[in-house]
């Protein structure tokens, strides 16, 4: 199982440095992703200088948005809402970021 687990590793790392590559061509490039927090750890140190901009939105408010769109019942709308900026601070502590 370890071999399996090593091998998407190396699988999933080597696909980050290939789009990071690509992208990199053309600089300065923006990712808006909300999503990416949830795997920003296992990329950021392919970055050279990243600048995080931080998005801030009302937890109530994005809790609806959740809900008018996928049916979300609110209390989950909110546990996503603190999973992604708990995971946002986890990740980007000590790095240069602005916040809106």
């Amino acid at each position: 199982m370890t071999s399996i687990i090593r091998i998407i590793s190396l699988t999933t790392f080597w696909i980050i440095e290939k789009i990071i590559r690509k992208v990199d061509k053309h600089r300065p490039w923006v990712l808006k992703e909300p999503r990416l927090c949830l795997t920003f750890n296992l990329w950021k140190n392919k970055l050279e200088s990243p600048l995080i901009i931080k998005m801030y939105r009302n937890p109530l408010e994005v809790a609806m948005s959740l809900n008018k769109r996928n049916s979300f019942p609110l209390g989950f709308g909110m546990a996503l809402w603190e999973k992604y900026n708990l995971d946002v601070i986890n990740s980007t502590r000590g790095m240069p970021f602005v916040a809106i």
